[in-house]
């Protein structure tokens, strides 16, 4: 089976906003079995949308339409589908009132009813992240699905609702040969030099993100794909390697909410983005008490507790300090768990000893002891900063998820020596 793409959106050509529907419905479907032989970006209008729609319905397969299911006047993704299909727009009096009963306020305005028509003979999809359903339908040979632009909204949607009817109607059910992973603080290059000796039984590909890598391996039997994963555990370690995609803070929040355990933060270099990526994740009040940023030594000093003696004598950025950071977490919030995190993100203030990109975690349990890592990372100022968040956060879930693993030299000689 075959999918064309479409995408809507005039932010997305002026560069205002960028793309990300097609890497992940790309990834996605391929997944599913599905390959994709196009992919278009357009801007809102109507009369260039309606003929590049209709030219990919005409070549068969999946169609999958991106964004133009809002309620301004330049959403025009129903009326597109309509046409293509020609049949009217319904309104679904079902769809209003789930919509109304979710969101009440959305009756004050009456452009929000746009959101409830549905071409007929389509299906409306329900969007638990949003408000605009998608849509689902057969145009000629061509099955078509309708999906909401915001990238949040568009892999509920696709994920709850469209994936499940790509694989009735392919056959292939949920297992077509294909294992995605995630790696976390992997460099790529160091990825496929470690995959180069499964050239010929294995095939791959990789999706870079800054810190983190989506794997998919394919084109051999389970067990060889399980001796490939292990031979990346063994390089690396296991618990940098997760099966399927995953995200590290939603890992992070579920370990959490299992045991029953809390956590807080006192964050430096980071600038509050290890707070910001677990509240990101729905749920994230069931397990996150708090955070402090603490930039300066005196907001160490005040707000943690981190004594003078300790910043002269080590510095912010060491493992003494971020110690007692971790100290200071227990001693000021109400936490089962703590992590700190303090370095140097550049461009400037780097020296030999302590060079850019040098960072100090600590993570520690109220009844049980802290442990500290020191890392060497590269890249400009956001990656490291971004980089670090993440350290911190898989220090966490280690923790919480693996606590043995903190104590192995393994794990702290690749964190000071290996990871970059």
């Amino acid at each position: 089976m075959h999918a064309s793409i479409i995408v809507f959106g005039t932010e997305l050509l002026s560069g205002r906003v960028r793309d990300s529907h097609v890497q992940y419905l790309s990834r996605e479907l391929r997944l599913l079995g599905v390959e994709v032989r196009e992919a278009l970006v357009l801007p809102d209008d109507p009369v260039l949308g309606r003929e590049e729609l209709s030219r990919m319905i005409e070549r068969g397969g999946v169609v999958v339409v991106c964004g133009g299911l809002g309620p301004t006047s330049d959403d025009h993704g129903r009326e597109l589908l309509a046409s293509c299909a020609g049949v009217p727009l319904v309104f679904r009096e079902d769809v209003w009132q789930a919509l109304v009963e979710r969101y009440p306020h959305l009756s004050e305005v009456p452009s929000n009813r746009r959101q409830a028509y549905v071409p007929e003979g389509f299906e409306a999809l329900p969007n638990p992240a949003g408000t605009a359903p998608g849509l689902w339908g057969r145009v000629g040979k061509t099955w078509v699905a309708a999906l909401p632009g915001p990238p949040v909204e568009l892999a509920r949607v696709f994920g709850d609702e469209v994936a499940p009817r790509i694989r009735a109607i392919s056959g292939r059910g949920s297992d077509n040969g294909e294992r995605m992973y995630t790696t976390y603080l992997i460099p790529e290059s160091a990825l496929e030099d470690a995959l180069a000796p499964w050239e010929g039984r294995l095939t791959w590909a990789t999706q870079a993100q800054p810190g983190r890598v989506f794997l998919v391996l394919s084109g051999g039997d389970e067990e060889t794909i399980r001796a490939c994963v292990a031979s990346l555990e063994e390089r690396f370690l296991p618990v940098l390697v997760f099966e399927g995609e995953k995200d590290l803070f939603v890992l992070l929040k579920e370990a959490l909410a299992r045991r029953g355990l809390t956590v807080g933060f006192a964050e430096s270099c980071t600038g509050g983005r290890i707070a910001s990526s677990l509240t990101k994740v729905p749920g994230a009040s069931e397990v996150f008490w708090g955070g402090v940023v603490v930039y300066s030594n005196e907001a160490k000093e005040r707000l943690l507790g981190v004594r003078p003696e300790t910043l002269r004598t080590f510095g912010a950025v060491s493992r003494q300090t971020v110690e007692e950071m971790v100290r200071g977490v227990f001693e000021h919030m109400p936490v089962d768990v703590a992590a700190a995190v303090s370095g140097i993100a550049g461009p400037s203030g780097g020296s030999p000893e302590k060079p850019v990109g040098t960072v100090c975690v600590g993570v520690g349990r109220r009844d049980g002891r802290s442990r500290t890592f020191r890392a060497l990372l590269r890249g400009d100022r956001e990656r490291i900063q971004h980089k670090s968040a993440l350290l911190a956060g898989l220090l966490t879930y280690i923790l919480v998820e693996e606590e043995d693993w903190l104590d192995r030299r393994e794990l702290a000689d690749y964190i000071e020596n290996k990871l970059t």
